[in-house]
């Protein structure tokens, strides 16, 4: 019987530097606010949002 061999496993995926995103917000009452500022922000700078709104904006 000849030997079978299994070819090497694949080298597991690393994120390049600026690949990784990890948002901490604190534990308060207006955590939640601020991270919902934070992403319209990103998504305004981004041209993502409708052109009537501006980050911040209730």
């Amino acid at each position: 019987m000849t030997p079978v061999f299994a070819p090497p496993s694949p080298a597991p995926y690393l994120p390049r530097r600026g690949e990784r995103y990890r948002l901490v917000v604190p534990n308060a009452p207006t955590a939640p606010r601020i991270v919902r500022d934070f992403v319209a922000t990103v998504l305004w700078a981004a041209g993502h949002a409708p052109s009537s709104t501006t980050p911040g904006a209730v």
